[in-house]
């Protein structure tokens, strides 16, 4: 299923592709899966710092694959989409400037109703030619650590990514929004916070619809940039709307940045306000609201 190189490594993207187009529908096929995602784990040395690849690598070798499989977490309507969700967000690469003008679309996930209440959906590249004015640019921006990549993880698949590693550079995901009959594509860009990529953020504000500025109400530092990101994107030119999204709010004791001092700054820059949390989910049903772009 994963083929290995001379070195011994293995290719990310065949990777990526192999996920994306096996539907989880033979539970022989699974168990082959599990063993060769130990296998992936084990070439690649990935397993010391994720633990649910230890996970995956332990019930291959004991034969017990199909248990891990089915006992992910309860509130995971979709156990395929959420393992394969985990799995290509551990494997996220960062991609170069140029990416923007040309993103290769995957095969179709068909749309669930009335399961998560943000399901990933990856149209066919058709629709890029025939409703071109249906696609939307996203990016989101914050100081590290305050939990971006997790806050995505949870948008786009419906599960807590609780270790996620830094992202380097920009990360860049393909999604929609089923509304009707109609298909709204999101191009989203998930940006580091380090201060090295500076320019590198600068080259995605412009044409962007929204910005989505996260930072963490556990971490006052992580609000007072706040202003600075605000600056930097409007300083840029951008005509992008603002959203702050204050992370962390199911961490009631450990919480040192009121609603207050976040709607009052989102309403001097004349953005929009929402409190979400990756790890409770608390919140994330606002993104079907002001947070998306709209149709035109």
């Amino acid at each position: 299923m994963f083929e290995v190189d001379a070195s011994g490594r293995i290719d990310d993207l065949r990777v990526q592709s192999e996920v994306l187009t096996f539907d989880g529908s033979d539970t022989s096929d699974v168990t082959t899966f599990l063993q060769n995602v130990k296998r992936v784990a084990f070439s690649q040395g990935r397993q010391r710092d994720n633990d649910w690849l230890v996970d995956y690598a332990e019930a291959s070798l004991t034969g017990d694959a199909l248990r891990w499989f089915h006992e992910l977490e309860e509130e995971t309507v979709d156990s395929w989409k959420a393992l394969r969700g985990a799995f290509l967000h551990r494997f996220k690469k960062p991609i170069p400037v140029s990416a923007p003008a040309a993103a290769p679309m995957s095969p179709a996930i068909p749309i669930k109703p009335n399961t998560q209440p943000l399901t990933r959906v990856l149209p066919p590249t058709s629709i890029y030619t025939e409703n071109p004015q249906d696609t939307r640019k996203i990016l989101i921006v914050g100081d590290s650590g305050v939990g971006k990549s997790s806050l995505l993880a949870r948008y786009l698949c419906g599960v807590w990514m609780p270790s996620m590693p830094p992202t380097i550079g920009i990360h860049y995901e393909t999604c929609g929004e089923k509304r009707g009959e109609d298909i709204l594509i999101l191009h989203v860009w998930d940006a580091s916070g380090a201060d090295q990529y500076n320019t590198l953020r600068m080259a995605f504000y412009a044409g962007t619809d929204r910005i989505w500025i996260v930072y963490d109400v556990t971490n006052r530092n992580s609000f007072e940039s706040v202003s600075s990101w605000i600056h930097n994107v409007k300083s840029s030119g951008s005509a992008a709307i603002l959203c702050l999204l204050a992370n962390k709010c199911d961490l009631l004791d450990e919480r040192v940045v009121t609603g207050y001092e976040g709607r009052k700054l989102a309403t001097e820059s004349g953005g929009l306000y929402v409190e979400v949390s990756a790890k409770s989910n608390e919140g994330i049903q606002g993104f079907r609201g002001n947070l998306l772009p709209k149709f035109e």
